[in-house]
């Protein structure tokens, strides 16, 4: 990792109290190296607390040149899945996505095999708050975004009508990778 990218992972290190596992992404030689650091019982007992490691260090379109992304996901899962399904997200996307609050993502298939959850969508920061999102670093500002597993039929009411539909209007439990689908009583 670089130095931007240490500075980051002992700052989230430091915020849950313990040391995060990393696992490395794959990518094209070409590319810098991007991890999904995970921390298990983190923020709470049975969830998985989840972030990019890297991301922020390709050219992001719509950000500033030393300014750039990276993705935090909570879930209600000890499934390695998860690790996975973040991974081939920031992978795929990077360079590619502007990663602006609202946008959607999706994989295809159920994102995992304890969902049938196929997308994600990006909203607000609750796991850190709007204040602690931002990371500073000499080399590079890290804004911190947090993403959230929905089904293809939220998809469709998120893209519409913006991530408060989800979030405010049908109060769905958005770490829960069982709850029902929001878009079914629309």
């Amino acid at each position: 990792m670089h130095a931007p990218e240490v500075s980051y992972m002992l700052e989230l290190d430091r915020m849950a109290g313990s040391q995060g596992r990393n696992y490395c992404v794959d990518v094209p030689p070409t590319e810098p190296p991007l991890f999904v650091a995970f921390w298990d019982d983190q923020p709470e007992q049975g969830c998985r607390t989840l972030f990019t490691i890297g991301l922020s260090s390709s050219s992001t379109p719509g950000w500033q040149t030393n300014v750039g992304p990276e993705l935090c996901l909570v879930v209600e899962s000890q499934s390695d899945d998860w690790i996975f399904a973040l991974a081939e997200l920031a992978r795929y996307f990077r360079g590619k996505a502007r990663f602006q609050q609202g946008d959607t993502f999706g994989l295809g298939d159920n994102l995992t095999e304890d969902t049938t959850m196929s997308a994600f969508f990006l909203g607000p920061p609750v796991l850190l708050g709007r204040d602690a999102s931002h990371f500073t670093h000499p080399q590079r500002c890290i804004q911190v975004l947090q993403i959230y597993p929905i089904y293809q039929g939220e998809r469709r009411f998120v893209e519409e009508q913006g991530p408060d539909w989800l979030i405010a209007t049908r109060n769905a439990d958005l770490y829960n990778v069982a709850r029902r689908d929001e878009s079914s009583g629309a």
